[in-house]
């Protein structure tokens, strides 16, 4: 090969080198972090912990009851991926992209997934909640088309996001606080709201959610419409109260309920 031919290919391959970086705008320890993400799920059950993996793409992959812990994932993308039994916790999931992903039996514990979007993913039997302080942040999310069948959403915390046109047969919502939630044309058969706050939230006509078999008893629709869902929920024994009044009754009861709890568990344990 002449000098001039490997003068050529040097800067060829230079040139190919800067490229990459300059697209993925990486530093080297991004690049190390994605390598061992991407060593993880090739070896499966994968672990992704600490990892800095923000704009980071695995649309479409496979992945083995996959673990993420402490990632940045802020607007990654699983577009259309296997995530089957995926658990995180503590991770920031802010503006990813989880469009038609398969989420079943996903667990969530700890996250900000607000401005995420899930539309079309399956989150059946998911559980959003595990008990942890500070809950899972939904602000903005787009759940859309969700199908949320028997999924666990205890003490969701969201603003503005949008349920629009998702199944939610037998989800439990039970405590969350969602205010200004678009569950238009979503399917509400057997949903339970029981002690939710749903402060100006929109539901749509009876006969196209079917929310007529929510369970719904301590629940505050301050705000929300159509009328005919508030008189409805009244009269099935929920309430107007203001966020702040019912933080005060929910913490109330919830401490009740602790110390029943444990008077219940002592006289177990007594001889």
């Amino acid at each position: 090969m002449s000098i001039h031919k490997r003068a050529y290919k040097h800067v060829v391959t230079t040139l190919a080198i800067l490229a990459v970086f300059m697209f993925t705008g990486r530093t080297g320890a991004e690049q190390d972090d994605l390598r061992i993400a991407t060593e993880a799920i090739t070896i499966g059950p994968g672990l992704w912990k600490d990892l800095s993996l923000s704009r980071s793409d695995w649309s479409g992959k496979e992945f083995r009851h996959l673990r993420v812990i402490g990632c940045d994932l802020t607007y990654a993308k699983f577009d259309g991926a296997n995530l089957a039994r995926f658990f995180t916790s503590s991770s920031d999931l802010q503006n990813a992209s989880f469009k038609k992903a398969n989420l079943g039996g996903a667990h969530f514990i700890n996250i900000d997934m607000s401005g995420a979007s899930f539309a079309g993913a399956n989150l059946m039997a998911a559980n959003l909640w595990v008990g942890f302080p500070g809950g899972v942040r939904v602000s903005r999310t787009d759940f859309s088309g969700v199908d949320f069948h028997k999924a666990d959403l205890r003490d969701l915390l969201g603003r503005a996001t949008s349920f629009k046109g998702a199944e939610m047969d037998y989800a439990d919502l039970r405590d969350s606080v969602l205010i200004g939630a678009d569950f238009s044309e979503a399917i509400l058969a057997y949903t339970d709201f029981r002690g939710a706050f749903l402060g100006n939230c929109v539901f749509t006509n009876r006969s196209a959610s079917n929310w007529m078999a929510c369970k719904i008893e301590g629940a505050s629709v301050l705000g929300a419409k159509p009328q005919e869902f508030v008189d409805w929920a009244l009269k099935k024994g929920a309430n107007t109260m203001d966020l702040e009044t019912w933080y005060e009754v929910t913490e109330a009861r919830k401490a009740k309920e602790k110390m029943e709890a444990q008077k219940s568990e002592s006289s177990q344990l007594s001889p």
